[in-house]
């Protein structure tokens, strides 16, 4: 048996840096490369970790309203290199309805500049729905639902019920 710390020091001494350090030579094919290494460090140093623990700061995160959306507003959110954008109903940056995939507006002829609204009501696009899980929830179970399920976002909030309550309103 292994703790934790012995597996992630196995991982390492089996990466190709260390392959490759140690013979010193190059080990063709063998070994794991660094992505691969941290990854699997990453999901050992997981087990037991708790969302608020890799959560991305509220204040940090990219969101948009229900305004207009045009081609200059499209561009500045593909320059921001996200793929989900959440999207929250009227003024209140707090009530997150659901996220916009970007590439949901490929094809979508944003000329007229119609507001999110009117492009969901027009079946131009259309807002996935959010997991709203709390800071203190384990983030293995979190990664189970997003791999079993058809979201990969997740709004972290201590009031799920409220917010499920707006998104349900909306929708």
């Amino acid at each position: 048996r292994y703790t934790n710390n012995d597996l992630k020091a196995l991982i390492e001494l089996h990466s190709y840096a260390a392959m490759q350090e140690t013979l010193g030579q190059t080990v063709g094919g063998f070994g794991l490369q660094s992505y691969q290494t941290k990854m699997i460090q990453g999901a050992i140093d997981a087990q037991g970790s708790k969302v608020k623990n890799v959560m991305i700061p509220f204040d940090s995160v990219c969101s948009i309203g229900m305004g207009r959306m045009d081609f200059k507003r499209a561009k500045k959110l593909c320059r921001m290199g996200y793929s989900r954008i959440p999207v929250y109903l009227n003024k209140d940056k707090h009530a997150i309805i659901g996220y916009l995939l970007i590439k949901s507006l490929v094809g979508v002829d944003l000329s007229k500049g119609k507001s999110i609204k009117e492009l969901i009501n027009d079946a131009e696009i259309t807002l996935r729905k959010p997991l709203y899980v709390s800071p203190n929830d384990d983030i293995g179970p979190l990664l189970t639902r997003f791999k079993n399920g058809k979201s990969h976002m997740a709004i972290v909030t201590d009031n799920i019920k409220q917010m499920e309550s707006n998104m349900r309103r909306y929708i």
